[in-house]
């Protein structure tokens, strides 16, 4: 896991909002404090959904298709668009599992790619300070840290690409 504070606030507040840099992410949470505020989040499904389903309530809780950032972008512009900046705001990005494979195939680890059960980056705006910080999520408990790491290099290298760090 790493964390960073982009160079410039408005590139990558022009990346976020108003181009489709991050548009291929999908958004499993997002927060955004205003004059209100505004959650998005992909919640598991409940109990009477499992049942309509026929799972039980032993069998593991499968989440929701999560929206893509490029649908719920315009909604995020319209929110933090203004004269005055948002007190807060909150977007957790997943890289599509189809994407987070081929990244994990293609570095040659030798490791199993399919250990891994996401690849987050983590936007926290407050104060008029944003972080990004990224996250890797295993299937089951390990203490190598070889796919967080390989997840580290691939998203410094996509923010330098871009011109953010």
């Amino acid at each position: 896991m790493i964390s960073f504070r982009p160079k410039k606030l408005r590139d990558l507040n022009r990346h976020l909002f108003a181009e489709t840099t991050f548009d291929t992410f999908l958004v499993p949470e997002a927060h955004f404090v205003t004059a209100f505020r505004s959650d998005f989040s992909n919640p598991a499904p409940s109990s009477a959904a499992k049942e309509e389903s026929g799972t039980s309530e032993d069998s593991p809780a499968v989440p929701a298709p999560c929206i893509s950032w490029k649908e719920l972008r315009p909604i995020a512009l319209q929110l933090v668009r203004g004269t005055q900046a948002p007190k807060s705001f909150s977007v957790v990005l997943k890289l599509p599992d189809e994407k987070a494979a081929s990244l994990l195939s293609s570095a040659g680890t030798g490791e199993d790619p399919s250990a891994v059960s996401g690849l987050y980056l983590n936007l926290r705006y407050a104060r008029e300070e944003l972080i990004v910080t990224t996250g890797c999520t295993l299937k089951t408990f390990s203490l190598d840290r070889t796919w967080e790491k390989v997840w580290d290099k691939w998203v410094e290298a996509f923010f330098e690409k871009i011109g953010l760090i």
